[in-house]
């Protein structure tokens, strides 16, 4: 998996000249995850709920160790990413492994599917007062947080079993694993089956290739491709319905598996400024 990263992010530097420096920047963050789910697995599978999402992310046990040390990990791959901050992050290092846990503890509890926005604010409360108790960069702090809090999500999704294809219902549009939107759509195999990943956790599932991944709204003519000069495999799928988009990219000439497709959307945000662009017109 690490070989393969490594080939698919030197891939996007020469595809994408425009996005080197994100490419650049991100990749010791990409490489430490990688590294990090691989040190961490669990050992055993895991069942989940009966009922949607198969993990309750709020209530995800956090080890104050194991969690200190992705932090520490974490924050040496933003430091080699990030060096025009290198002194905000270097006030990082004095994070214990138990201010670790109650920050992660505090931003699952507002992560997670289907959070109300009570505590979604709490959580970003926790975060913002221990940065300014502490004179810290509150926005770097919420960066290596997150990161962690990702880690430790992907580590107990990855142990769950394979979820069954999703149709467009009111809750099952977002991951069945954790309960996030979807970052990505990917289109793979022969048949141009449709799968969509997991801005969280990292997991995919099988989704309806005509339908909206925001509201589920399948309707003729609903969905629109929108392309950037000469990257057919690469486009938006914006909704009529909700007008929501969602970055999609069709792997079925690349030597990629699902797994291995996160890193894509390092390369993508000229087809966001693109939207964006399309939106305020």
């Amino acid at each position: 998996m690490h070989d393969a990263t490594l080939r698919l992010l030197a891939a996007l530097r020469s595809s994408h000249p425009e996005h080197e420096a994100v490419i650049e920047a991100f990749t010791p963050l990409t490489l430490t995850r990688l590294a990090l789910l691989e040190r961490f697995a669990l050992k055993h599978k895991a069942k989940g709920n009966a009922t949607f999402p198969l993990l309750t992310v709020a209530e995800l046990p956090v080890c104050a160790e194991k969690s200190g040390i992705m932090a520490q990990e974490v924050l040496k791959a933003m430091q080699e990413g990030f060096p025009a901050v290198r002194t905000q992050l270097d006030a990082l290092a004095a994070l214990t492994p138990a201010a670790v846990r109650t920050l992660c503890k505090a931003r699952l509890s507002g992560n997670s599917g289907g959070a109300d926005a009570e505590d979604a604010d709490s959580g970003e409360a926790t975060l913002a007062a221990y940065a300014a108790k502490h004179a810290l960069a509150a926005e770097l702090l919420e960066m290596l947080i997150a990161q962690v809090c990702c880690i430790l999500v992907a580590r107990s999704a990855q142990a769950l079993p394979e979820a069954a294809s999703i149709h467009p219902t009111e809750t099952e549009r977002q991951c069945p694993y954790c309960g996030s939107e979807p970052e990505l759509s990917v289109v793979h195999s022969t048949e141009g089956k449709r799968d969509l990943l997991c801005a969280t956790c990292g997991r995919h599932w099988r989704y309806q290739r005509t339908a909206c991944a925001f509201c589920g709204t399948d309707e003729p003519g609903n969905i629109h491709l929108i392309f950037a000069e000469n990257t057919p495999e690469e486009r938006a799928v914006q909704c009529s319905h909700c007008n929501r988009y969602l970055l999609e990219v069709d792997i079925r000439k690349r030597d990629l598996s699902l797994e291995e497709c996160q890193p894509l959307t390092l390369a993508l945000g000229y087809l966001d400024i693109l939207m964006q662009e399309r939106q305020t017109d």
